[in-house]
């Protein structure tokens, strides 16, 4: 979440690439195969307080604007949101960031690294001679690097607290399904990816040393039993089965899989559900970093860790792949509607969900750590308390920081405050899942549009008339990624389903029926 931007060709004016107005602008952002930045004049200098309003919305405004206030009235002496090229390896972040002016290039190696001096400078004005940092999503990462890179001794010398906010420390599935299908990537939103497709965000990870380090990692799958990919028993999925199992639940696996430039190549409908192959040298080390640096860090001797988990969001924790039917018209009539379609077996996927993460990153990663204290903020409780409108947005991984009551918790722990009474929706201990909450899930597979309406007349999904999406539907949510839509209600709610199609073919709907993010029945 921090802007990057170019010069123009032509005068000084510059041309912002992040975030993107339309693929091409995504493009330019494209990196080697080794990893390094395809152009050298890429740089940055701000973080994002919003963006695309009113289709995305604030991302990082209200918690600006709550840490310029803390600065105001003296209960901090400074702060600064440090923006980083996030295209790059953890190590170029931290051995390269050169300041000219306001703009800081992360392209070239200096003595000086941007981030380094910045938090010596902070250091430097503090009351207790220390910092604070409190790093969200990837930042994360670049956090226990930062520590790593600084050593045991100079680490405790400037900072005291680190805050983890629902950073994907051992990876989350999800990055899987980014990787090979771009899944959930598009943007401003899944349903409306004018600024950026599924199909060049998907381009831009391949490359990307980021998105490697995203990957679950080895000591991800020595927690959890679940399949990170898994594969149905029909016979066109066979020869995936013979070379990778049924199942992928190890790092092994899953880069055998990932960077295998000799898969079996399996008929799709759709080119977005072609895996891509991924980049076999970034994927390395991306496990490398993982096993040898951040899964086994802990935090230096006199600094205090905090891991805030977001929790209550449908979380993808398993892609799986199924044999599918694409259909075509083998005969039309005179009126040029369809008088016979013919089937074909094609490769289709799926996601499995758990409610068990922020909508990005599972729990477990999130607070991965051991020797600190934990969080989890209820994002299922805090959205479904939101008021009702035509522009409300849920809250989840990528704007979590837009929780009120979050800001409270962070100021309380950056002040040194008492933790003994924990605003609503925080706590430090799991939320009890709702077993009596029975919801029902729709995953719908085009090539048909999906809206539920409920007996008041109530629509979650995408409104024809203005184009943007309504979760009207009390309780309700709704997604859309790749040829997959997918969404879920309260089951003792009366759902009418309404589906129209938009192209010649065939459709599946799968309805579940879960308890507690437990399903309890399917058709």
């Amino acid at each position: 979440a921090s802007r990057l931007y170019r010069p123009q060709v032509v005068g000084s004016i510059e041309k912002k690439l992040w975030e993107p107005y339309g693929d091409a602008d995504a493009l330019e952002l494209a990196m080697h195969p080794n990893g390094t930045s395809v152009r050298d004049d890429i740089y940055t200098r701000d973080i994002l307080a919003n963006a695309y309003v009113p289709l995305k919305g604030n991302v990082y405004k209200s918690f600006i604007a709550d840490m310029d206030e803390l600065k105001v009235h003296e209960k901090i002496a400074d702060w600064s949101a440090t923006p980083y090229d996030w295209r790059l390896s953890l190590d170029d972040i931290l051995s390269h960031g050169t300041q000219t002016g306001d703009n800081i290039s992360y392209l070239t190696p200096t003595s000086t690294p941007y981030i380094i001096q910045e938090l010596r400078r902070l250091a430097s004005s503090s009351r207790t001679g220390k910092v604070t940092i409190i790093a969200h999503s990837n930042g994360g990462l670049v956090g226990k690097a930062l520590l790593q890179k600084l050593g045991t001794t100079t680490s405790a010398q400037l900072i005291d607290k680190v805050i983890f906010v629902a950073v994907p420390q051992t990876g989350t599935p999800k990055a899987i399904g980014a990787i090979l299908h771009g899944f959930e990537q598009a943007l401003p939103v899944s349903w409306f990816p004018l600024a950026l497709s599924p199909d060049t965000a998907r381009m831009m990870a391949r490359n990307m040393p980021s998105a490697y380090n995203l990957l679950t990692s080895h000591q991800y799958f020595a927690y959890t039993a679940d399949p990170v990919i898994a594969f149905d028993d029909s016979t066109l999925l066979a020869p995936w089965r013979a070379k990778y199992g049924d199942t992928i639940t190890t790092s092994e696996r899953l880069r055998t899989f990932l960077a295998d430039t000799s898969r079996p190549m399996l008929p799709t409908a759709e080119e977005i559900k072609d895996p891509i192959v991924g980049n076999d040298t970034l994927i390395q080390r991306a496990e490398t970093l993982h096993n040898t640096e951040l899964d086994a860090w802990t935090p230096p001797t006199g600094i205090r860790l905090i891991e805030i988990a977001g929790w209550g969001e449908d979380t993808m924790k398993t892609l799986r792949y199924y044999q599918g039917t694409a259909g075509t018209c083998a005969e039309r009539r005179t009126d040029s509607t369809c008088a016979v379609i013919t089937q074909t077996p094609v490769l289709d996927y799926t996601v499995d969900m758990t409610i068990d993460g922020d909508g990005t990153v599972v729990v477990p990663s999130a607070l991965w750590t051991t020797g600190g204290e934990r969080y989890w903020v209820d994002l299922g409780d805090f959205n479904n308390n939101l008021p009702q409108s035509l522009l409300h947005v849920d809250r989840k991984h990528a704007d979590i920081l837009e929780v009120s009551q979050l800001r409270t918790l962070l100021e309380t722990i950056m002040t040194n405050g008492s933790t003994s009474t924990l605003p609503r929706f925080i706590s430090t201990t799991q939320p009890p899942a709702d077993t009596t909450d029975d919801r029902l899930t729709f995953t719908l597979h085009s090539p048909l549009t999906l809206d539920l309406y409920d007996d008041l007349g109530n629509h979650t999904g995408v409104s024809t008339s203005t184009g943007f999406l309504e979760e009207n539907i009390p309780g309700s949510r709704y997604e859309r990624f790749g040829g997959i839509t997918y969404a879920a209600t309260p089951a003792s709610t009366t759902i009418h389903v309404v589906m129209r199609g938009t192209a010649t073919g065939s459709f599946t709907l799968d309805v579940d029926e879960t308890r507690g993010g437990v399903i309890t029945a399917s058709t």
